[in-house]
């Protein structure tokens, strides 16, 4: 399928295209080179990746865990907490307090295992976001491999910090609103209250943000702010639409627990994150396309229907024309 063709900067021939024009060629265009770029593989790819980083990623969470239960008054803590929660008689044989004290900390063998497989996957992951962009920004023509391999750890340090950060805010966020009832109140006054407007509306800002960044930083080619704008914007919109229908789908419709047990929330997690990436890759070919979009070719003369080029050819023999 071909790429419709785009004229050379300073053509004197180009013509401008009017906005829907230019929203008809776009859309066109992403999907082709869309389906050139093989994105939809590269997206099974970052999923595989994914599938492979939950084992470790809960490992080293539970690592952290471990960390934090060094303090004997904070196990013992968690130790009663438990216990009264979920009491369990003498004859069990489960010694709780025993059990916490025996989880690993990043610092054990488990731990740094867990953290070099984390890293190894999730670079993984990153390189297969970043040669997707690199398909639809740079034509496939990337930087050379130990510059991609900086660009790779770069991302996952950054997504692991966006991580951290958003952990932190809704920890902080949830530790306030129970705390404190006035400066729940204020929140709620403010608009941010949980299921407001600006509550609703932060998820596909703070979407449609990390795009723009993502766009803009990782591949070689810089696009202006305001053609990548396009891409991170329809990107982050069918991002939220995903979420919320995915959810919506999960509640009503589907019952992955009825014939894969626990396993079905591991396979419904993979193919959000299949359809994200698919999401994430299309932004990028749209941003591409709405950048070379402004100018087309000229609108080619309008071709004479055989019928008529028919009956003049006749006509001609009899009548002269009135061109001539």
């Amino acid at each position: 399928m071909g790429v419709p063709p785009v004229p050379a900067t300073g053509d004197p021939d180009a013509v401008k295209r009017t906005v829907v024009g230019r929203l008809v060629w776009t859309g066109t265009t992403a999907l082709s080179q869309f389906s050139v770029h093989r994105d939809a593989q590269i997206s099974a790819a970052v999923s595989y990746h994914v599938l492979f980083a939950i084992v470790p990623l809960f490992t080293f969470l539970g690592t952290i865990f471990g960390l934090l239960l060094n303090d004997p008054e904070r196990r013992q803590e968690v130790t009663d907490a438990l216990i009264d929660r979920f009491p369990l008689s003498p004859s069990a044989g489960v010694d709780i307090e025993r059990i916490l004290s025996e989880i690993p900390t990043p610092f054990t063998v488990i731990g740094v295992i867990s953290i070099v497989a984390l890293l190894w996957s999730a670079s993984g992951m990153m390189s297969s976001v970043r040669i997707g962009l690199t398909a639809a920004f740079d034509e496939g023509v990337g930087r050379p491999f130990f510059r991609s391999k900086l660009v790779d750890v770069l991302l996952v340090i950054s997504v692991g910090c966006l991580f951290i950060v958003f952990l932190a805010l809704t920890i902080a966020i949830n530790a306030v609103e129970r705390w404190s009832e006035t400066v729940a109140g204020g929140l709620g006054a403010a608009g941010f209250d949980r299921g407001s407007f600006l509550a609703v509306l932060a998820s596909p800002v703070l979407t449609f943000g990390v795009l723009l960044l993502l766009y803009r930083l990782v591949p070689r080619t810089r696009l202006r702010f305001r053609d990548l704008a396009v891409g991170a914007g329809a990107a982050a919109i069918a991002s939220e639409a995903i979420r919320l229908g995915f959810s919506y789908y999960l509640a009503t419709v589907a019952r992955y627990d009825l014939l894969y047990g626990a396993l079905g929330s591991v396979f419904a997690f993979l193919l959000v994150v299949y359809l994200q990436a698919i999401v994430l890759l299309l932004g990028a070919e749209i941003a591409c396309a709405w950048a070379k979009s402004a100018y087309g070719p000229p609108e080619p003369e309008p071709s004479v229907p055989l019928t008529k080029q028919a009956r003049d050819a006749i006509r001609g023999l009899f009548v002269r024309s009135e061109r001539e």
